[in-house]
């Protein structure tokens, strides 16, 4: 399977915020704050089991999550429902990787809430690792489109696209190493 390895020296990188950290340890309370800046976004994408939770809970509707069914690594206690999303796909991506299989999932996504106008909700349940694929997403939505996902410990992060987070994220892309799991 081909796939896009995370450098060592770019894990560092990855971790500088590009976009509106909303802090707090208390889900609740920072999914309704973010929610007040999702509702100038268009197409909202949620990577992670604890946002993806946090931000239904708190009366969200995210048109796409992205999930692993775990927390830290741990198999998670909190649940997205397959039956809140029209559409539910399944893809591999190991920790580490990008694999082609799950940027064509986010892609194909991205592209079927667009031509419904964003109507249709999706569910990707990832085996493996989702936090990278935040990337593919950044790269795949329009100006104007926001992701939000996790940092563990501190809170969220929304991050409304425009050219320069597109080109930010295609520098760190390009700088991921090609490989065949």
């Amino acid at each position: 399977m081909k796939a896009l390895k995370l450098p060592e020296h770019l894990r560092e990188r990855l971790r500088e915020n590009i976009g509106a950290l909303i802090e707090g340890t208390n889900y609740k309370s920072v999914a309704l704050n973010a929610l007040s800046m999702l509702r100038s976004c268009g197409l909202v994408i949620a990577v992670g089991d604890v946002v993806c939770s946090s931000l239904i809970d708190a009366g969200g509707s995210p048109n796409i999550c992205i999930v692993d069914r775990k927390s830290r690594r741990e198999t998670s206690q909190i649940s997205v429902s397959n039956e809140l999303f029209d559409i539910v796909l399944q893809t591999k991506n190991p920790p580490g990787y990008i694999t082609e299989e799950a940027r064509q999932k986010v892609k194909e996504s991205i592209n079927k809430v667009l031509k419904s106008d964003l109507k249709l909700k999706v569910l990707i349940t990832v085996d493996g690792e989702e936090d990278l694929l935040a990337l593919p997403a950044l790269l795949n939505v329009r100006d104007g489109d926001c992701i939000m996902y996790g940092i563990p410990g501190k809170g969220v992060t929304v991050i409304r696209v425009d050219s320069r987070v597109r080109e930010l994220v295609k520098e760190v892309v390009s700088m991921f190493e090609e490989s065949d799991i």
